[in-house]
Formats: C-alpha cells, sequence, structure tokens
C-alpha cells in the first residue's frame, strides 16, 4: 500500500516548490511565501503551521524566545518525530487514524475526489473557468493532503457542502 507521510514528503507549495512539514520549520526563516492553488489553501495551511508551533512553544516566554532566535529550534523536529504516525495520508495499519480524517464514522456514500477541493466544480456546483467533470477528475497525494486541511478548517463553517457533519472520511 502507498503510504505518503506529511512530516518528509513535499506537499507544502512554497516559492520554488513544495517541501514537507519538517522542512518547512527548518527552512522557516527563509520560505518567501506559499504558493498553493488558491488563498483558502494558503491560510489553512498557516493555521496548521501555527497549530503545531503553539504547540511546541505554548508560552509567551517560549514564543518570544524563538522570535529573538529568528528560525525554529529541534523542539519542532521532536514534536514531529513524536507524533509521526498522526502525520500519515495512509497508514499501512487499518487501525491508525488517517491524518485529518474520522475513521470511526458509518459512510453514508461516497463523492467524486472533487468535491474536495474548495475552488473545484463538481456536481451542480460549476464555476466560470473550472471545467472538472465528476469520475474523472484525478488528485494527487499532496494536493489531497493540502485539500483535506483546507476542507476541514473551512468545513466547519459550512462553505463545504459537508454541513451534517464536520468530518469526513
Amino acid at each position: 500500500m502507498k503510504t505518503f507521510n506529511l512530516i518528509d514528503q513535499p506537499w507544502i507549495p512554497v516559492k520554488g516548490g513544495k517541501i514537507g512539514l519538517a522542512d518547512t520549520f527548518r527552512q522557516a526563516h527563509q520560505i518567501q511565501g506559499l504558493a498553493s492553488e488558491t488563498s483558502l489553501v494558503d491560510v489553512s495551511l498557516l493555521r496548521l503551521l501555527l497549530t503545531i508551533a503553539q504547540r511546541v512553544y505554548p508560552t509567551d516566554a517560549d514564543r518570544l524566545r524563538l522570535w529573538r532566535q529568528g528560525s525554529f529550534d529541534d523542539r519542532v523536529q521532536h514534536y514531529l518525530n513524536r507524533w509521526r504516525q498522526a502525520f500519515e495520508l495512509f497508514p499501512e495499519d487499518e487501525a491508525q487514524r488517517p491524518f485529518f480524517q474520522c475513521t470511526d464514522m458509518p459512510t453514508r456514500s461516497t463523492s467524486p475526489i472533487n468535491k474536495l477541493p474548495i475552488h473545484m466544480a463538481s456536481g451542480d456546483t460549476v464555476t466560470f473557468a473550472d471545467h472538472h467533470v465528476d469520475g474523472r477528475a484525478r488528485l494527487p497525494f499532496d494536493e489531497v493532503a493540502r485539500n483535506l486541511v483546507a476542507t476541514q478548517f473551512f468545513g466547519l463553517g459550512g462553505l463545504t457542502g459537508y454541513n451534517k457533519s464536520p468530518s469526513f472520511q
């Protein structure tokens, strides 16, 4: 089975390429900006990165020291390594929860993959310049990961069409 761990795999688009979570924190002081498909994805990625940073540096004193330091230290890498399994998009062990997904919810129905990205047309949500057709779209794993983060963050606001449940499989 194919695995895709968000710590190591390049999935975060920055100016100049794509990098994984570990490199994002290692190179944060050099990154010129995010370069996702849409600003909704950029904002979602920034929220995820901020969540990790606040978890690793929980106090104001920690954050002030980090600010003066000018770059992240090894604590972020230790945190990512400690929670490595939680960042697996497609875990090999079926008992393990995939990144940002619920596995204990009953599946009501399946949807085409182009329903995941907020900015893609799907079903009767046609857009002027998007010509994706249900059942024909294919998304690479890095794009699936980015859009999963965006859909989970914006889905709670009702912007994704999944109003009955705030999470999806």
